[in-house]
């Protein structure tokens, strides 16, 4: 398994500005970035690219896929499926971890083969940065409202105070 972490300015901008509201307030601000990158990763997937052939680095490679590897005839959503985002908690990292031993060849920045690039799918650093103005916003609901969260509970009594 191999992880591709990626720093996005907005959300590292938000951990400095976030830094008041504690631990507690944070973790349910990236589980919830996590969570929407998660319950997103197959919109990754670019447009059917029916008809257009599709283009190998080399004549080796072409042989070598097509003798060693089942390829289906139609979208199985696999590779969304093996792969999971979580975001560190100390440093606003996003990481990617894929199970499936090919997936760096397709969305990997270092590793995306031609054909993969040409048919239009991107690498996931450039993914995750582009969702980043969708997330800020359920970030910043989640870290606030669990903010709302403990204060309703240290001021009702539920602390013992």
């Amino acid at each position: 398994m191999i992880a591709v972490d990626v720093d996005t300015a907005k959300i590292t901008k938000l951990r400095d500005k976030f830094k008041k509201y504690g631990p507690y307030a944070l973790k349910r601000g990236l589980e919830t970035g996590a969570s929407y990158l998660n319950s997103h990763k197959t919109e990754m997937y670019p447009a059917n690219v029916n008809g257009s052939p599709f283009v190998w680095s080399s004549d080796g490679q072409r042989r070598f896929v097509f003798a060693n590897v089942d390829l289906p005839y139609s979208r199985t959503m696999g590779l969304a499926m093996s792969g999971n985002f979580t975001i560190n908690e100390s440093s606003f990292w996003v990481e990617y971890a894929n199970t499936l031993p090919w997936w760096k060849f397709v969305l990997h920045p270092s590793y995306q083969i031609i054909g993969h690039r040409t048919r239009g799918w991107p690498v996931i650093n450039r993914w995750v940065v582009n969702q980043s103005g969708k997330i800020v916003p359920d970030f910043k609901r989640a870290v606030l409202a669990a903010w709302d969260e403990q204060e309703l509970f240290m001021y009702s009594g539920g602390a013992g105070l």
